[in-house]
């Protein structure tokens, strides 16, 4: 993995949100959770992904699970708030990078997401926040 610009407890919540949810969307499965984290070196920007061998999302579904508190199934079936995703796309769109899925039902899921090399941090963090000063500034 590289040595990028980013708020490095955000990006931390990402990757955990994203992993979390591969180990959950799979643990119900008859086969063991399989989870991968990949990151690839582009141009402009570092492009990462998080792959696992779940339930897999129906396209029709792609962008709504990206809205906070939005959930595809029941509680009973799958515990959570449904805001992971939510935070995983604000936090992204923070870093002026992008996310997005590879999946369908039953295919398993991979969840894409970029940010620009070329990123300062002051224009990760907020500005008037002084708990930030300070926060982890490269991951």
């Amino acid at each position: 993995m590289p040595t990028i610009v980013c708020d490095r407890i955000k990006l931390t919540e990402v990757f955990l949100n994203l992993i979390n949810n591969a180990i959950k969307f799979s643990s119900k499965q008859n086969k063991p959770p399989v989870v991968v984290v990949e990151y690839e070196e582009e141009s402009d920007v570092h492009k990462f992904s998080v792959k696992d061998n779940g339930i897999g999302i129906d396209p029709k579904y792609h962008e709504k699970v990206f809205g906070i508190f939005q959930r595809l199934h029941s509680q009973d079936e799958f515990e959570g708030s449904g805001a992971g995703l939510g935070i995983v796309k604000k936090v992204i769109d923070d870093h002026k990078g992008r996310v997005w899925i590879d999946s369908a039902a039953g295919k398993g899921t991979t969840f894409f997401f970029t940010i620009p090399k070329n990123l300062e941090i002051s224009k990760v963090e907020p500005e008037d926040d002084a708990s930030a000063e300070g926060a982890g500034k490269n991951a």
